[in-house]
Protein backbone atom coordinates (compact mmCIF):
# COMPACT_ATOMS: atom_id res chain seq x y z
CA UNK A 1 0.00 0.00 0.00
CA UNK A 2 1.48 3.51 -1.04
CA UNK A 3 1.54 6.25 1.59
CA UNK A 4 1.45 8.75 -1.85
CA UNK A 5 4.63 11.41 -1.56
CA UNK A 6 5.20 11.09 2.18
CA UNK A 7 6.68 7.15 1.69
CA UNK A 8 7.01 3.96 -0.12
CA UNK A 9 7.24 0.52 0.71
CA UNK A 10 10.69 -1.35 0.85
CA UNK A 11 10.51 -4.70 2.03
CA UNK A 12 7.48 -7.14 3.79
CA UNK A 13 8.48 -9.75 5.91
CA UNK A 14 7.23 -12.02 8.10
CA UNK A 15 8.31 -11.94 11.96
CA UNK A 16 8.00 -16.04 13.16
CA UNK A 17 9.16 -15.00 17.00
CA UNK A 18 5.74 -12.08 17.13
CA UNK A 19 3.63 -13.85 14.73
CA UNK A 20 3.63 -10.65 12.17
CA UNK A 21 3.76 -9.72 8.88
CA UNK A 22 5.98 -6.91 8.95
CA UNK A 23 5.38 -4.07 6.12
CA UNK A 24 8.63 -0.99 6.12
CA UNK A 25 8.24 2.51 4.75
CA UNK A 26 10.82 4.71 4.24
CA UNK A 27 9.39 7.96 5.09
CA UNK A 28 10.42 11.42 2.26
CA UNK A 29 11.37 13.15 5.10
CA UNK A 30 11.57 16.48 2.65
CA UNK A 31 7.31 15.92 2.46
CA UNK A 32 6.55 14.91 5.87
CA UNK A 33 7.58 15.42 9.53
CA UNK A 34 8.15 12.26 11.23
CA UNK A 35 6.82 13.36 14.67
CA UNK A 36 3.90 14.72 13.29
CA UNK A 37 3.25 10.89 11.61
CA UNK A 38 4.18 9.59 14.51
CA UNK A 39 1.11 10.94 16.24
CA UNK A 40 -1.34 10.27 13.80
CA UNK A 41 -1.38 6.67 14.16
CA UNK A 42 -5.23 6.42 14.31
CA UNK A 43 -5.75 7.71 10.67
CA UNK A 44 -2.36 5.11 9.74
CA UNK A 45 -4.45 2.36 11.33
CA UNK A 46 -7.70 3.30 9.20
CA UNK A 47 -5.63 3.86 6.65
CA UNK A 48 -4.17 0.35 6.52
CA UNK A 49 -7.58 -0.96 7.63
CA UNK A 50 -9.57 -0.06 4.59
CA UNK A 51 -7.19 -0.67 1.97
CA UNK A 52 -6.99 -4.40 3.68
CA UNK A 53 -10.85 -4.28 3.18
CA UNK A 54 -10.70 -3.49 -0.47
CA UNK A 55 -9.77 -5.65 -3.47
CA UNK A 56 -6.23 -4.90 -3.62
CA UNK A 57 -5.63 -6.39 -0.12
CA UNK A 58 -8.09 -8.63 0.33
CA UNK A 59 -5.68 -11.59 -0.13
CA UNK A 60 -3.41 -9.81 2.40
CA UNK A 61 -5.72 -9.84 5.12
CA UNK A 62 -7.10 -13.50 4.24
CA UNK A 63 -3.69 -14.30 5.17
CA UNK A 64 -3.59 -12.76 7.65
CA UNK A 65 -6.88 -14.24 9.36
CA UNK A 66 -5.53 -17.67 8.30
CA UNK A 67 -1.99 -16.91 10.43
CA UNK A 68 -4.01 -15.03 13.22
CA UNK A 69 -0.87 -13.08 12.96
CA UNK A 70 -0.14 -9.31 14.02
CA UNK A 71 0.19 -6.89 10.78
CA UNK A 72 3.49 -4.19 11.65
CA UNK A 73 3.74 -1.43 10.06
CA UNK A 74 7.55 -0.06 10.33
CA UNK A 75 8.20 3.61 9.27
CA UNK A 76 12.30 5.25 8.81
CA UNK A 77 12.57 8.22 7.87
CA UNK A 78 15.27 8.41 5.07
CA UNK A 79 17.67 11.13 6.72
CA UNK A 80 17.31 11.15 10.33
CA UNK A 81 16.69 6.75 10.64
CA UNK A 82 14.49 8.10 12.78
CA UNK A 83 11.32 5.07 13.21
CA UNK A 84 8.46 3.84 15.28
CA UNK A 85 5.89 0.83 14.38
CA UNK A 86 2.11 0.60 14.83
CA UNK A 87 0.72 -2.94 14.80
CA UNK A 88 -2.81 -3.68 13.58
CA UNK A 89 -5.26 -6.83 15.13
CA UNK A 90 -7.41 -8.76 12.94
CA UNK A 91 -10.01 -7.73 15.51
CA UNK A 92 -8.91 -3.85 15.18
CA UNK A 93 -9.56 -4.55 11.34
CA UNK A 94 -12.91 -5.52 11.75
CA UNK A 95 -13.79 -3.16 14.09
CA UNK A 96 -12.21 -0.32 11.53
CA UNK A 97 -14.04 -1.85 8.82
CA UNK A 98 -17.02 -2.69 10.10
CA UNK A 99 -19.86 -3.53 7.38
CA UNK A 100 -19.40 -0.98 4.61
CA UNK A 101 -19.70 -0.74 0.59
CA UNK A 102 -16.30 -0.78 -1.61
CA UNK A 103 -17.09 2.50 -2.16
CA UNK A 104 -17.52 3.47 0.56
CA UNK A 105 -14.20 1.95 1.86
CA UNK A 106 -12.75 4.11 -1.13
CA UNK A 107 -13.81 6.93 0.67
CA UNK A 108 -12.17 6.11 3.49
CA UNK A 109 -8.97 5.55 2.14
CA UNK A 110 -8.97 8.66 0.34
CA UNK A 111 -10.37 10.81 3.99
CA UNK A 112 -7.36 8.83 5.69
CA UNK A 113 -4.59 9.82 3.29
CA UNK A 114 -5.62 13.36 3.26
CA UNK A 115 -5.99 13.44 6.40
CA UNK A 116 -2.23 12.34 6.92
CA UNK A 117 -1.36 14.68 4.25
CA UNK A 118 -2.84 17.62 6.44
CA UNK A 119 -1.16 16.22 9.76
CA UNK A 120 2.24 17.53 7.78
CA UNK A 121 0.46 21.05 7.59
CA UNK A 122 1.93 24.21 7.65
CA UNK A 123 4.93 22.76 5.42
CA UNK A 124 6.86 25.25 3.54
CA UNK A 125 7.64 24.13 -0.25
CA UNK A 126 10.28 26.98 -0.90
CA UNK A 127 11.11 30.74 0.71
CA UNK A 128 7.82 32.54 0.94
CA UNK A 129 5.37 29.39 -0.78
CA UNK A 130 3.88 27.22 2.40
CA UNK A 131 1.15 24.77 2.12
CA UNK A 132 -1.04 25.73 4.97
CA UNK A 133 -4.05 22.48 4.42
CA UNK A 134 -5.44 20.27 2.28
CA UNK A 135 -8.70 18.75 2.80
CA UNK A 136 -11.89 17.26 1.04
CA UNK A 137 -15.17 19.57 -0.57
CA UNK A 138 -17.62 17.60 -1.97
CA UNK A 139 -15.93 16.13 -5.12
CA UNK A 140 -12.50 17.66 -4.69
CA UNK A 141 -9.59 17.40 -3.14
CA UNK A 142 -8.17 21.18 -1.96
CA UNK A 143 -4.91 22.36 -1.51
CA UNK A 144 -4.29 25.51 0.41
CA UNK A 145 -0.78 27.15 -0.30
CA UNK A 146 -0.06 31.01 1.28
CA UNK A 147 2.63 32.97 -0.92
CA UNK A 148 4.41 36.18 -0.80
CA UNK A 149 3.74 38.64 -3.33
CA UNK A 150 7.05 39.70 -3.26
CA UNK A 151 8.51 36.62 -4.16
CA UNK A 152 5.38 35.22 -6.09
CA UNK A 153 4.09 37.41 -8.81
CA UNK A 154 2.13 36.05 -11.26
CA UNK A 155 0.74 39.35 -12.32
CA UNK A 156 2.30 39.11 -15.17
CA UNK A 157 1.44 35.70 -16.07
CA UNK A 158 -1.52 34.32 -17.38
CA UNK A 159 -3.86 32.20 -15.57
CA UNK A 160 -3.73 29.60 -18.77
CA UNK A 161 0.38 29.34 -18.19
CA UNK A 162 0.24 28.89 -14.85
CA UNK A 163 -2.62 26.33 -14.97
CA UNK A 164 -0.67 24.04 -17.68
CA UNK A 165 2.28 24.42 -15.38
CA UNK A 166 0.66 22.97 -12.29
CA UNK A 167 -1.47 20.41 -14.71
CA UNK A 168 1.73 19.45 -15.82
CA UNK A 169 3.60 18.82 -12.38
CA UNK A 170 0.48 17.04 -11.32
CA UNK A 171 0.53 14.39 -14.16
CA UNK A 172 3.88 13.91 -13.32
CA UNK A 173 3.02 13.30 -9.64
CA UNK A 174 0.21 10.92 -10.29
CA UNK A 175 2.49 8.93 -12.81
CA UNK A 176 5.12 8.43 -10.36
CA UNK A 177 4.56 4.53 -8.85
CA UNK A 178 4.63 5.71 -5.16
CA UNK A 179 1.23 8.46 -5.92
CA UNK A 180 -1.04 5.80 -7.89
CA UNK A 181 -2.80 4.53 -4.96
CA UNK A 182 -3.92 7.98 -4.38
CA UNK A 183 -4.73 8.73 -8.36
CA UNK A 184 -6.80 5.09 -8.34
CA UNK A 185 -9.00 6.51 -5.73
CA UNK A 186 -9.50 10.15 -6.83
CA UNK A 187 -10.30 7.63 -10.24
CA UNK A 188 -12.98 5.38 -8.65
CA UNK A 189 -13.98 7.87 -6.51
CA UNK A 190 -14.31 10.88 -8.80
CA UNK A 191 -12.80 12.97 -7.39
CA UNK A 192 -11.24 16.39 -9.07
CA UNK A 193 -8.15 18.34 -7.21
CA UNK A 194 -8.01 22.06 -6.36
CA UNK A 195 -4.90 24.49 -5.65
CA UNK A 196 -6.25 27.65 -3.97
CA UNK A 197 -3.23 30.18 -3.73
CA UNK A 198 -3.42 32.74 -1.04
CA UNK A 199 -1.29 35.93 -1.62
CA UNK A 200 -0.12 37.99 1.16
CA UNK A 201 -0.75 41.29 -1.23
CA UNK A 202 -2.67 40.40 -4.08
CA UNK A 203 -5.97 38.46 -5.41
CA UNK A 204 -6.10 34.90 -4.48
CA UNK A 205 -5.58 32.13 -7.60
CA UNK A 206 -7.73 28.87 -7.34
CA UNK A 207 -7.11 26.29 -10.18
CA UNK A 208 -9.52 23.14 -10.62
CA UNK A 209 -8.65 20.21 -12.43
CA UNK A 210 -11.60 18.18 -12.67
CA UNK A 211 -12.54 14.79 -12.05
CA UNK A 212 -12.56 13.96 -16.19
CA UNK A 213 -8.95 15.58 -16.11
CA UNK A 214 -7.41 13.49 -13.31
CA UNK A 215 -8.70 10.14 -14.65
CA UNK A 216 -7.49 11.06 -17.97
CA UNK A 217 -3.89 10.43 -16.37
CA UNK A 218 -1.90 7.58 -17.92
CA UNK A 219 -4.48 6.73 -20.54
Amino acid sequence: MSLGSLGWMVSMEYDSNENAAVLTYILDEKQTDIENLRNATEEQKILMANYLDSDDGKDIRKYLAEANALLKLKFIGDKSNSQYTISLTDTEIKEIIGKSKQEDNYQRQLESLVSLTNKQCPQQIAEGFVMTGTFIEGKYVVNEYELDSQTYDFSTNSIDSLRANVWRGLSEQFSLPANQNEHSLLAKLGFGVKYEYKFSASDDIILTFSPEEIRSIGQ
